[in-house]
């Protein structure tokens, strides 16, 4: 049960749906993840940006991992109002695109499990050793990473008009395994010693096989989309709305894991002192 710092903190109101018509929206808003076509090369770019403020934290922690919450706000809120300055702009018109940090590609990392009736489970973080005994009966977990890619539109062999780029691209979430995230590796050093990185440069997806996903990457040279001005920011917009939905696999709770193995339930007190109770006067006066 969350207390009422950790519902301030922690808390996601898309984590659950009810039957409302707004919930009902959201089933049309689900994220289709990328799925790679045999014999289909696609020309994209890696477009999961850390935020400003994200990066600036990082630094700051790595100049000083004693640094105070009040330092490192301080600090953010100087690197927020000197872009700001910079675009001439207040820095709470600042969008969404406009605070994400375009120098330096980041994935999003978790481990996952495979079981045959449960199918891909996302193994929760900060498991007790009773926990991860439950976890650890489907087998052995994995690492995956995941991210956003920008497809553009060409032909099947990964071909797009430079001056065609900015029409009928599309942004997808994509999962991977760690052998993948290992050829990324290699590609972004090989960039690095032409001064450039994968934040800057276009990649082919050559698919091979569908059904395991057995996908060739390699690199196509500079990023079409960070070469116009307006294609760019549309990107980063688009991203931006994206990059905080991201759930690549199914989740459960430990519990929730109990009762699909069928095993015992923890005890639970049972409760219900907020049956039926009317949160509008309390929320009134927020």
């Amino acid at each position: 049960m969350l207390t009422e710092e950790e519902v301030i903190a922690n808390f996601n109101p898309n984590e659950s749906i009810g039957f409302s018509d707004e919930d009902n929206a959201k089933l049309h808003q689900r994220l289709h993840w990328y799925k790679a076509e045999k014999g289909r090369t696609d020309r994209v770019a890696v477009v999961y940006f850390p935020t400003i403020l994200e990066s600036a934290r990082r630094q700051i922690l790595r100049g000083n991992q004693n640094a105070t919450i009040e330092e490192q706000k301080t600090a953010l809120a100087k690197v927020k109002r000197t872009l700001a300055e910079k675009l001439g702009k207040s820095a709470t018109s600042l969008t969404p695109g406009e605070l994400l940090d375009t120098r330096e590609v980041r994935l999003k990392q978790c481990r996952a499990v495979y079981n045959k009736d449960l199918g891909f489970l996302e193994i929760p973080e900060d498991l007790s050793r009773s926990e991860q005994a439950i976890w650890d009966k489907l087998g052995e977990a994995r690492s995956y990473f995941y991210t956003l890619l920008l497809i553009y539109q060409g032909d099947r062999d990964g071909e797009v008009e430079r001056e065609h780029a900015s029409r009928g691209w599309r942004i997808v979430p994509w999962r991977f395994s760690e052998e993948k995230y290992d050829t990324f590796r290699k590609i972004d050093k090989g960039l690095h010693e032409d001064s450039s990185s994968i934040a800057n440069a276009d990649l082919l997806l050559t698919c091979t096989d569908s059904q395991f996903q057995k996908i060739t990457i390699t690199n196509a040279g500079s990023a079409f989309y960070k070469q116009n001005t307006d294609f760019l920011g549309r990107v980063l917009e688009a991203a931006a709305s994206l990059r905080d939905r991201l759930q690549p696999f199914r989740q459960l709770s430990t519990e929730e894991l109990r009762e699909k193995l069928g095993m015992p339930a923890t005890a639970v007190t049972p409760s219900s002192a907020a049956d039926g109770f009317d949160f509008s006067e309390v929320l009134a006066t927020v």
